[in-house]
């Protein structure tokens, strides 16, 4: 194994998020990331905005996807070139309303250190934490991190969903925004075994299990009410024709209580200074002007 720390980074399509950029790329920060391969998809705030100011300070790597529709899958296969050319050697996908929550113990660059030092591993299948409204109608004060602490039991159906941690050398692209298509290697979950899927839906993307060791994704998937108003009416990069009826109710989960480690916000605060100082340190994938599709 190399001494020197593998080069991770985060993959993600945005899609008018003005409101939550800062927060999301300050919490991966604080756990470990400096890699953010962002599509702007414009919308009706300022989104394009802000992404335009982090490249320009090299805090995120922004490529632009504005003015077109359905550019999930597609932006994925562009990421992945460009991980190659700036020679990443791990990627994570992810939605803005995700977060990668370690469990106590654990930080990220060292878990995927450990993936990555399996020559057998070329993807890594980790499982959603839903997040429900607790019980909140308006958005109200504070971090999303901070606002929403109550999600669905652990081993409910609805957790199964996965997102996917990539070998880049090893991945030949996605069959859907959860499920990874590896031209080689193994596709496991979080505690190293090989994964097993249900074929419900599509062939990769829904685990028959739910595993959150060392790994899992908040997903803060409807908000507040006011606001999943509001993400239904921004439109959806992957799917714009959506079927959005009964989706709240659904995804409604505000079973357990459990909320974000404390010094996880507190570190979030910490960088989100940074990020908005423009004094952060800079990604670790470089472009000298926004890359285009």
């Amino acid at each position: 194994m190399s001494n020197t720390p593998p080069r991770i980074g985060i993959v993600c399509p945005v899609r008018g998020e003005a409101r939550y950029l800062t927060e999301w790329i300050a919490y991966h920060r604080a756990v470990g990331i400096r890699a953010f391969l962002i599509a702007d998809n414009g919308g009706p705030d300022d989104t394009s905005e802000i992404l335009q100011d982090l490249h320009a300070r090299h805090i995120v790597f922004r490529f632009d996807w504005r003015d077109k529709t359905a550019i999930q899958m597609p932006f994925y296969y562009q990421a992945l070139a460009a991980a190659r050319l700036g020679q990443l050697d791990g990627l994570f996908f992810i939605d803005l309303d995700e977060f990668l929550r370690p469990e106590p113990g654990y930080s990220i660059p060292a878990i995927a250190e450990r993936w990555l030092a399996d020559p057998t591993i070329g993807a890594v299948a980790h499982n959603w934490a839903i997040y429900g409204s607790s019980g909140r109608d308006q958005p109200g004060d504070g971090l999303v991190i901070e606002r929403f602490t109550r999600r669905a039991p652990r081993d409910d159906v609805c957790n199964q969903s996965t997102k996917a941690f990539v070998r880049v050398g090893m991945c030949g692209g996605f069959d859907n925004p959860h499920g990874a298509v590896l031209r080689e290697g193994r596709y496991v979950n979080t505690r190293g075994e090989d994964i097993t899927w249900e074929q419900t839906l599509f062939p990769l993307g829904i685990a028959s299990a739910v595993v959150w060791d060392a790994l899992r994704v908040n997903h803060y998937i409807i908000k507040s009410r006011t606001e999943f108003e509001t993400k239904k009416a921004r439109g959806d990069v992957l799917v714009p024709t959506r079927k959005w009826d009964g989706y709240f109710d659904l995804h409604d989960r505000n079973e357990v209580e459990d909320p974000m480690p404390q010094d996880l916000i507190d570190k979030t605060k910490s960088e989100m200074q940074i990020v908005m100082g423009g004094f952060a340190q800079g990604s670790s994938l470089h472009a000298p002007q926004t890359a285009q599709k």
